[in-house]
């Protein structure tokens, strides 16, 4: 599942479809462009935050993918976050998200859940 999704953010990358890092994947959320975002595992407390008050104000998705996931994905090794304008790539990812976990809609304290 996250190697089909690696794959998928690459080829997003290659088109240019990709706002990477976290101020760009916030800037696109906030223009509510954005269909999904995903943040490393071992991403900062503060990256944590700042990405869960965004999605959740935004109703954008958020997943949490297995530490280095994003860097290899795009070539850029200390990435940490990444989203996803809207669009038929953004929607056929999501389709491979079925066993990610997610953070809490419900809650901005970062606890994490299975859907």
């Amino acid at each position: 599942m996250e190697s089909k999704i690696s794959g998928l953010v690459g080829l997003a990358l290659r088109q240019g479809a990709v706002s990477l890092g976290l101020s760009k994947a916030v800037e696109l959320i906030r223009s509510n462009k954005a269909s999904i975002a995903f943040i490393d595992s071992s991403a900062s407390k503060n990256a944590e935050k700042r990405m869960i008050n965004s999605c959740n104000y935004y109703n954008v998705p958020l997943y949490i993918v297995s530490e280095n996931l994003l860097g290899r994905a795009t070539g850029k090794a200390d990435l940490k976050v990444l989203a996803l304008p809207k669009g038929n790539l953004s929607d056929e990812i999501k389709k491979h998200t079925g066993g990610l976990k997610t953070f809490s809609s419900v809650t901005n304290t970062g606890v994490r859940n299975d859907g």
